[in-house]
This record gives C-alpha cells, structure tokens and sequence, in this order.
C-alpha cells in the first residue's frame, strides 16, 4: 500500500494532515486510529479528507488492527469540512504521491468503512496523484 515515493500509508496520513496543520503528526508508537477521528476542536479540511480516511485506516490495517471506524463515524464532526466531491480541500494539493485507493470516496467502500481488499484492488492498477 506504499505510494509512488515507497512511503506507507502512515507517513502519507502525516503529510496530509500538515497540509492544514504543520504540527499534524501520526505516531505509530500505540498507534490507534480512534485518536485521530476528527472531533469538534480538530476538524479541517484535511482531517475530514476522504484521503486521511483512508490513508489512517491503511496505517491501522499495516499495524495490526482489523477494524476501522465508519466514514460515517468519521465525518460526525466534520460539517462543511467534508467534502462529498473530492479527496482532499479545495485548493490543497500533495506533492507525496496520493494513491488512487486513498482517493476513494470512503461512502462507496462496503459499508462506508475502510475495506484493505477493495484498496488491494485498486493498488494492483498502479496508479497514483
């Protein structure tokens, strides 16, 4: 699930998230994905990104979690900071190789939650942002 530059969906995570937030950081020391679900004080555009949803769940599934929280779950908090059309805010744009499975639409996954065979699939086409 590494992108384009070998980087793995945790440090991608990171560099979205400090595209809103320098000080944005994913710590894969007790890595645990609940943490990083936006909530009333964290939500931006880049925390509530179809990207960072499902580059963290990617990072959870690569340590050893089995379960991802709902994109529902996910966007509870996120209002307007959610888009419905696009993988990252309007006017952002990464330099670090988005894959296309990160730039999925969370809602079309199974059960709009993170599904790491859906994303198998689409990483065996290869492509990138």
């Amino acid at each position: 699930m590494q992108n384009q530059n070998d980087q793995n969906p945790c440090t991608v995570a990171q560099d979205v998230g400090q595209l809103c937030n320098t000080e944005y950081t994913v710590s894969l020391t007790d890595f645990q994905e609940d943490k990083y679900v936006p909530n009333a004080t964290m939500a931006s555009g880049c925390t509530c990104s179809w990207s960072i949803y499902n580059l963290l769940s990617a990072c959870a599934y690569c340590v050893g979690q089995s379960q991802y929280p709902s994109w529902n779950t996910w966007v509870a908090y996120c209002g307007s900071n959610a888009s419905s059309t696009s993988y990252l805010p309007s006017g952002l744009r990464t330099s670090q190789g988005i894959p296309f499975w990160a730039a999925t639409n969370p809602s079309t996954w199974d059960n709009a939650t993170f599904n790491v065979v859906q994303a198998a699939d689409i990483v065996a086409a290869g492509s990138y942002f």
